[in-house]
C-alpha cells in the first residue's frame, strides 16, 4: 500500500482538509507519538522521499525549514518528514476544502464561518509558494 493510500484509509477528506490546512504538528491521530512516526517512516520512507522531490520540483527549495532543522536527530526527522508528506498529500487531495456528509463542498456553506476565496486561500501551512 502507498502512503497516499494509507491517509485515504486512515483519514477522511475532511480530516485530510484539517491537515492540509493546519498541519500535523499540532497532533494529528496516529502521527503523534515518535514511536508511531518511526514506523510509519519506516514503512513508508520510500513514497516520503518522492514526495519531497515532488516538493523540491515544484518550489526549487532542498527540503522544508522544519524538516532541515531534523537531519541530525533521527527520531524528528522521521517525524518532521512523515508530517511533511502528509501535509502535501492532503492539500493535493483536498486543495483544503471540506465537503459536507454528501460529499458536496462545505465552502459556500452559510455557518457563520468565513472559508478563504481561491484568491486568498493559504494552501496549507506550508507550501503557499508551490500551490500559487
Amino acid at each position: 500500500m502507498s502512503f497516499k493510500k494509507w491517509l485515504t484509509t486512515e483519514y477522511s477528506h475532511n480530516q485530510l482538509a484539517d491537515i492540509a490546512n493546519h498541519g500535523c504538528q499540532g497532533g494529528v491521530s496516529g502521527m503523534i507519538y515518535y514511536d508511531d512516526c518511526k514506523r510509519l517512516y519506516g514503512e513508508y520512507c520510500g513514497d516520503i522521499h518522492e514526495i519531497m522531490g515532488e516538493y523540491c520540483d515544484a518550489t526549487g527549495e532542498a527540503f522544508p525549514e522544519y524538516v532541515a532543522k531534523e537531519l541530525s536527530n533521527f527520531n524528528g526527522f522521521a517525524c518532521a518528514s512523515l508530517w511533511f508528506a502528509a501535509e502535501w498529500v492532503a492539500q493535493e487531495i483536498t486543495q483544503g476544502e471540506y465537503v459536507d456528509d454528501d460529499g458536496a463542498s462545505a465552502t459556500d456553506q452559510d455557518d457563520g464561518e468565513e472559508y478563504p476565496t481561491d484568491e486568498s486561500r493559504s494552501y496549507g501551512p506550508r507550501f503557499a509558494s508551490a500551490y500559487r
